[in-house]
Order: structure tokens, then C-alpha cells, then sequence
């Protein structure tokens, strides 16, 4: 985890070479409400109340850096949560670790004063750990079967950005990308509204990921993960 968080740094050395950049940095909350881990022996799910008790660790950052047409940004998200469920006579122990990693350049097809429109291109790396223990409490003595999953997974990444200003402190932001590679597809939507207040900008939206992996071992996962955002966008 410590590697990525590297990634919004070297950026902000590589942008200052040029005139007229803006910086931004953000570190922010995910408050997931949903977090999906479906397989083919069943899902498990954890609710945000679930999530809460659960959660052992989790930061995330958001770094930018733009000219009039161009821009680089960086988003680092790290998530362990452990869960137990039952479902259909099946016990689920699961301890999931998702590290997630956006390095993408931005290109503006649009920019007016009150209107920018960008294209997003770039590569999302997923790093996930997922250790499960299903236990048939049906027989006796119960049947128990374990399995991992440890993958290094990265997509090719392509999406759109429109951010729409409403005077001289509003501002609203919907963004929504594709990425596949390494998984079977991956897409992720976000819409956020934002107010400038101090040297920043305050920013409250609701995000949705979800991710197809490819069958990989004995487990055919998916991971849908969802909630409402809550960050402070610093500008300089």
C-alpha cells in the first residue's frame, strides 16, 4: 500500500514542468454501504452497519493536476474488511483486501468557462487478497473447505468526465469509465457536487464499482463495492 500512495507525488514532480498547472489533492471518505463478494458457491455480503464493526483499515487520496486541454490524475483506495455470513446452511468466513490504484491522463474535448468535458485514458491496477472458509452446517460433522485468492490485476482504463459550475461556488461532477485487461470488465460511476469553501473545495457524491474477475482457482468472483464519497479537494 505504501508503494502507491507514492503515485500522486511523483505526478506532482512530473506536472511542474510546465506552465499553468492546477493541483489538487483530496483525501476523502468512501462510506461504503454495500460491499458484494459474489462466487459460485454463493455471496457474501456486508451491509455499512456490518462494515463499520468490521472495518480494519481504510485510506484513500485523490490527486490532479491540469492545464487549459490536458491533466494527469492519480486515486489510491485501500479497503480490508472481514465478514461471516449464512446462507442456504453455508457458513462464509471471509477476510477480503482490496487495493485499488487509478493513474489515467485527461484530455479536455470541451472546456468553457462553466463547462469542462474530458476524456479519461489510463490503467487501474487491483491488487486483492481473499481468504474463504465455507462450512456446510448442515452435516455432522460439518464439511469445511477453504480458499485464496491473491492476484495482481491491471486493466486498460477508458472513461468520460463532465464538470458543470454554477456560479462562482457550485460545481457538479459525473464520471463514468470502462476498464478490462486482467479482469472481464470493470465500471465504475460516480457523481459528486462540490462547494468552495476556504482554500478548497468540499466534496459530497455516491460511487459505484463494480468488477467481473475472470474464473481464477475454484472461485468465479465478483466484487461490487458502493456508497456515498465525502472529501476536501485542496487547490493550489
Amino acid at each position: 500500500m505504501r508503494k502507491y500512495l507514492a503515485i500522486p507525488l511523483l505526478l506532482a514532480t512530473f506536472s511542474a514542468y510546465g506552465a499553468d498547472w492546477n493541483f489538487s489533492l483530496a483525501p476523502y471518505i468512501w462510506g461504503i454501504d454495500e460491499l458484494d463478494t459474489r462466487i459460485d458457491q454463493g455471496a457474501v455480503e456486508a451491509d455499512f452497519e456490518d462494515l463499520i464493526d468490521n472495518l480494519d483499515f481504510a485510506a484513500q487520496i485523490h490527486f490532479e493536476a491540469s492545464t487549459e486541454n490536458w491533466g494527469v490524475l492519480a486515486d489510491v483506495t485501500n479497503l480490508q474488511v472481514s465478514d461471516r455470513s449464512t446462507q442456504d446452511f453455508i457458513q462464509l468466513d471471509t477476510d477480503t483486501e482490496v487495493s485499488l490504484v487509478e493513474v489515467a491522463g485527461l484530455w479536455a474535448i470541451g472546456n468553457e468557462e462553466t463547462t469542462r468535458i474530458e476524456i479519461i485514458f489510463g490503467v487501474r491496477v487491483l491488487d486483492v487478497e481473499l481468504e474463504l472458509e465455507l462450512e456446510t452446517i448442515a452435516r455432522a460433522p460439518p464439511a469445511v473447505s477453504s480458499h485464496s485468492l491473491s492476484e495482481t490485476l491491471i486493466d486498460g482504463m477508458v472513461g468520460l468526465r463532465h464538470i458543470q459550475r454554477f456560479g462562482e461556488r457550485w460545481l457538479l461532477s459525473a464520471r463514468g469509465d470502462v476498464a478490462a485487461g486482467d479482469t472481464n470488465l470493470t465500471w465504475n460511476a460516480s457523481l459528486n457536487i462540490g462547494y468552495k469553501l476556504g482554500p478548497g473545495v468540499i466534496v459530497l457524491g455516491y460511487r459505484y464499482m463494480n468488477v467481473d474477475f475472470k474464473g481464477m482457482d475454484l472461485l468465479e468472483p465478483d466484487l461490487i463495492v458502493q456508497g456515498p464519497q465525502l472529501g476536501y479537494s485542496f487547490q493550489f
